[in-house]
C-alpha cells in the first residue's frame, strides 16, 4: 500500500539513457518495497535525470548493497553519477508541520538521484 506520484515521461528520455535509468528505477523500487516501510514515493523523470524519493525509515546506517554498487559502477561508466541521501533532511515550518521536498514528499526517508550526460 504505497502511494506513488510520477512526474515526467519515459518517452522524453533519449534512447541511449533508457536502459540505465530503467535499471535505476527497478533497483530503487525493489529497495523501497523490501526495506523502506514507505507510505509515499515520488518519481521524477526527465532527460538525464531520475529522482526517486520516499518517506520511509531511511538507510539507518546501512551500506548500499551489491545492486546499488553495480548500478553506480554502470552509471559512472556512462559518465554519470548516482547519489543517495538518507535521511532526507527533516525540516519543519513555523507551525511545526513537516515541510515537503521538491517532489512533494515529506522530508525524511531516502532519495536516489541518477544524472546522466
Amino acid at each position: 500500500q504505497i502511494s506513488v506520484d510520477v512526474t515526467g515521461s519515459a518517452q522524453d528520455i533519449p534512447e541511449r539513457q533508457r536502459a540505465v535509468l530503467a535499471w535505476a528505477l527497478r533497483e530503487a523500487t525493489t529497495n523501497i518495497v523490501r526495506h523502506a516501510q514507505a507510505a509515499t514515493v515520488a518519481v521524477h523523470l526527465e532527460p538525464g535525470l531520475l529522482r526517486v524519493s520516499d518517506d520511509g525509515i531511511g538507510l539507518a546506517g546501512d551500506k548500499p548493497g551489491n545492486g546499488l554498487e553495480g548500478l553506480r559502477s554502470r552509471i559512472e561508466q556512462e559518465g554519470g553519477s548516482l547519489t543517495m541521501t538518507s535521511p532526507i533532511t527533516r525540516r519543519t515550518d513555523s507551525s511545526g508541520a513537516v515541510e515537503r521536498d521538491s517532489a512533494d514528499v515529506p522530508s525524511g526517508g531516502t532519495r536516489l538521484e541518477v544524472r546522466l550526460p
